[in-house]
C-alpha cells in the first residue's frame, strides 16, 4: 500500500465529507471511500486523469487549483486533502489559507503528503528523517 494511502487513513476520519486538491486519478479518493467510507469531491485539472477518476466513480470537479476554491462554501469540508500537487501551484500558501475555511473545523484540516525528495533542496545532498505526524 501507498504510503500516503497509509498516512491519510490515520489522519482522517471514518464516514468524513473530503475534498481532495489536485485528485489525479482517484487513487487516493477511491482509497478512502473503500477504507474509510468517506463522501466527498476530488479536484483535477488533467482532462484524462480527470476522465479515469469518473470511470471509478468518483464526484471529480474540473477546476484550476491556482484559481482559488471559490465554488465551495466555507464548513463545506470535514477535511482538505492535497496528497502530491502543492509543487504545481504558483501560490501554495494562499492556497493553504483558502482551504482552511472549507473545513468544518476551520483548523487546517489539510494532509500535505509529499515525498522527501521532493522537500529537499535542489542541489542539496542533505538527508532528511522521516517522522510520524
Amino acid at each position: 500500500m501507498r504510503m500516503d494511502h497509509q498516512l491519510a487513513e490515520r489522519w482522517i476520519a471514518p464516514k468524513s465529507h473530503i475534498l481532495d486538491l489536485g485528485c489525479g486519478n482517484g487513487d487516493l479518493l477511491a482509497h478512502l471511500q473503500h477504507k474509510l467510507g468517506v463522501t466527498g469531491y476530488g479536484l483535477e485539472i488533467d482532462e484524462d486523469k480527470i476522465n479515469e477518476a469518473i470511470a471509478k466513480g468518483l464526484s471529480i470537479v474540473e477546476q484550476d487549483l491556482n484559481d482559488g476554491l471559490g465554488r465551495f462554501a466555507d464548513d463545506s469540508f470535514d477535511t482538505v486533502v492535497m496528497a502530491r500537487a502543492l509543487q504545481a501551484v504558483k501560490a501554495p500558501d494562499v492556497l493553504l489559507l483558502k482551504s482552511c475555511p472549507r473545513s468544518r473545523y476551520h483548523l487546517p484540516q489539510l494532509c500535505t503528503l509529499a515525498k522527501p525528495s521532493a522537500l529537499r533542496p535542489k542541489g542539496s545532498d542533505a538527508s532528511l528523517r522521516s517522522t510520524a505526524l
